[in-house]
């Protein structure tokens, strides 16, 4: 920051465009190996599919108003900002403590998944410390700095989008195991509606 108040203030391009690419789809896969399996059996494949459809649609409206209001003021505050300006300072509390919690619950739900992972490898691993270590390790990450926790982010985040994609080549192929297409179909919505 300048000591005179009459120049402008530059932000620092710190980020990349793969870093920004690791960290919306890294959120992504994050659900979809925790949450995918949960969806599929409460509301089948349709169910799943078009609730897939919903939430997506409904991504893409927050996408086009975060990239709506990024564009019209030059904040770095995010969401804590744009609430502040638009709505008010008691809003931008709320919507601060929101985005941190959310931050926070996706470091936990980070280390549960791969402590969850550690135990489905070696069963004889007990799943907290492996949760306690993933977070001490995460945490140090950070500290690190913002550079050191998104390259890392980048490569877990590539290395799980290979893994998804070696998955699906290997189950149509039916290199992983037989590939029926009537599995699409049967108990499509098994809790009809609800389910969704």
């Amino acid at each position: 920051m300048s000591e005179n108040s009459n120049e402008p203030i530059e932000l620092v391009k710190t980020l990349r465009p793969y870093h920004v690419w690791a960290l919306g789809v890294g959120i992504v896969l994050v659900g979809e190996y925790m949450g995918w399996n949960f969806t599929v059996a409460k509301g089948g494949i349709l169910g799943s599919l078009f609730a897939l459809l919903v939430a997506g649609t409904m991504y893409v409206m927050v996408a086009l108003c975060a990239s709506e209001l990024g564009s019209s003021t030059k904040l770095a505050g995010g969401p804590y900002d744009w609430a502040r300006l638009f709505v008010g300072p008691g809003a931008a509390a709320i919507v601060g403590l929101a985005v941190y919690m959310e931050y926070i619950a996706l470091e936990a739900a980070d280390a549960i998944v791969v402590a969850w992972i550690a135990q489905s490898i070696f069963p004889e691993i007990q799943t907290f410390p492996v949760t306690l270590l993933v977070i001490a390790a995460l945490t140090f990450m950070n500290y690190r700095g913002v550079v050191a926790a998104l390259n890392l982010n980048f490569a877990l985040t590539f290395t799980a989008l290979i893994a998804i994609i070696t998955f699906f080549f290997m189950t149509i192929s039916g290199v992983g195991g037989a590939w029926n297409p009537g599995n699409l179909v049967s108990g499509a919505m098994p809790n009809g509606f609800i389910g969704i």
